[in-house]
């Protein structure tokens, strides 16, 4: 894991804000660092520790709710200072550097000894959103972290051995604005039970440089992260230096995130699936099944984007001792992409499970494929699960295809295949060139909508092709396909 060593003053460098014993007044400061032109600036105080604070102005298109507004806001304050982090910080055993004090002091420090080695997902877990207003175009936002609460979780760690597997600890941190201590309380036990979900996913928004700008599944899924902790335990809280902090143990229901696929899948344009199967037993009880997973399901396979078959083969047997007439399903589960054709998931049952000898006929079919859907459903779910946290996490696979291709645009197209690559959420690009249709298609691994990555290339492509002609322009946008002609 990448860790940065500093001192607590390195953070000074170059900085405007900086040491001082007087009263600390985030948003004073923050008026000072727009005046200066700055959008993040770092410092060390006696109440706070080396503190970093980020300035987010977010434009937002259509009505989107404050609570997905704030994590993106958070999300974009957390990358400025993962980026202010990567160019203030030094691992030098002795540093010097030049501090601007509040009265424009100047002084010179050497700082040679105890250097301290800090986890960079454990500091950025700490940042919280100080203040969010709207704005015209959408919302202005004040990111706020100190070392402290670095602290605070270091402390809540070493505690952490003796809970339960499957526990975790999280510090949530809400400084009081316009003296509202009921709502830094109340912000602080949701900003540690984010914390704690945010830990079993596995990610930290921020963690590097290289955060996406569409953050907008994490903001929907931790906008409401309470609903996914079990149950909680706040072990220490308490006001004091203009904030409020909650300390708590909390057992998160990781297979609950998962369960939750509708802000998965709505969060790369709500993908159609079309469940496919020639037994209409087997239709309904798996239409039941994904649908109460929120997957959206058609009829029309032309306008999918995934197919789901489900394939049942029954089978006549006779008990090897009753000599009793009987059935089993052979029952198989494939989802595949519907521009590839490229599976995704499969999962089998195994047959002799799901026999029956019982009953007859009809009702003889029924309760077999009752047992097959048994034997099968939690499996299914589990593959399910990793098939869209996949998709969530590292991306799904989607095409551009550009038509009326020639030689003449090839320095276009290495240009435009390496804009693609810089597309936030973007990566693994691939293409092919068909020489005789005249179309390239290029793959690619993509976590956001397709509108979102046809605005970007639009915008990007502007500024890196040297000629307007080299731009292909759009021609079709769905859900994991964009088309595009010379």
């Amino acid at each position: 894991m990448f860790k940065f060593a500093a001192w607590l003053g390195v953070f000074l460098a170059g900085a405007v804000l900086c040491a001082e014993n007087v009263p600390f007044d985030v948003r004073a400061k923050a008026e000072r660092m727009r005046e200066n032109g700055q959008t993040c600036a770092g410092g060390t105080s006696e109440k706070f520790g080396v503190y970093i604070i980020s300035l987010v102005d977010l434009e937002l298109d259509g009505e989107i709710p404050m609570a997905e507004a704030s994590e993106l806001a958070l999300a974009q304050g957390k990358r400025e200072i993962a980026a202010f982090i990567g160019q203030e910080v030094s691992a030098r055993d002795r540093v010097e550097t030049t501090v601007t004090t509040i009265d424009d002091r100047t002084e010179s420090k050497e700082f040679h000894e105890s250097m301290i080695s800090v986890n960079v997902n454990q500091f950025l877990r700490g940042v919280v959103l100080y203040d969010i207003r709207k704005t015209r175009k959408g919302v202005s936002a004040i990111c706020f972290v100190t070392g402290r609460t670095m602290d605070m979780s270091r402390e809540l760690q070493e505690q952490m051995a003796k809970l339960p597997p499957g526990t975790v600890s999280a510090v949530g941190v809400a400084y009081v604005v316009d003296g509202r201590l009921d709502l830094a309380k109340q912000q602080s036990l949701q900003t540690a039970l984010r914390s704690a979900v945010e830990q079993v996913l596995g990610t930290t928004l921020a963690a590097n440089t290289q955060v996406q700008d569409n953050e907008k599944v994490r903001s929907r899924i931790f906008a409401h992260a309470s609903g996914f902790v079990e149950e909680y335990r706040i072990i220490e809280e308490g006001a004091g230096d203009g904030s409020y902090r909650t300390a708590i143990y909390a057992r998160v229901a990781k297979d609950k995130l998962l369960e939750s696929y509708s802000a998965y899948l709505k969060s790369f344009g709500d993908p159609l699936f079309c469940l496919r199967s020639g037994n209409r037993e087997l239709y309904q009880t798996f239409a039941k099944f994904f649908v109460g997973f929120g997957l959206k399901l058609s009829a029309d396979e032309k306008k999918a984007d995934y197919l789901i078959d489900a394939l049942g083969d029954y089978r006549q047997l006779r008990h090897p001792a009753s000599g009793m007439n009987g059935v089993q399903l052979s029952l198989w589960i494939r989802i595949s992409d519907a521009n590839t054709g490229r599976e995704l998931l499969s999962q089998k049952n195994d047959p002799r499970r799901s026999a029956v000898f019982h009953a007859s006929g009809e009702r003889q079919k029924e309760i077999a494929t009752e047992k097959a859907f048994a034997q099968i459903r939690e499996p299914l779910h589990r593959e399910l699960n990793r098939m869209i946290g996949q998709m969530a996490s590292a991306g799904r696979e989607i095409t551009v295809v550009i038509d009326n291709y020639s030689t003449a645009y090839s320095e276009a197209l290495e240009l435009f295949c390496k804009v693609l690559e810089q597309v936030p959420g973007c990566g693994n690009v691939n293409r092919k060139i068909d020489a005789v249709s005249q179309t390239v298609t290029v793959t690619a691994d993509y976590q956001g909508k397709m509108d979102d990555l046809a605005d970007f290339l639009k915008a990007r492509l502007r500024k890196e092709m040297p000629q307007k002609s080299w731009i292909p322009a759009v021609t079709a946008v769905e859900t994991n396909r964009l088309q595009l002609t010379y």
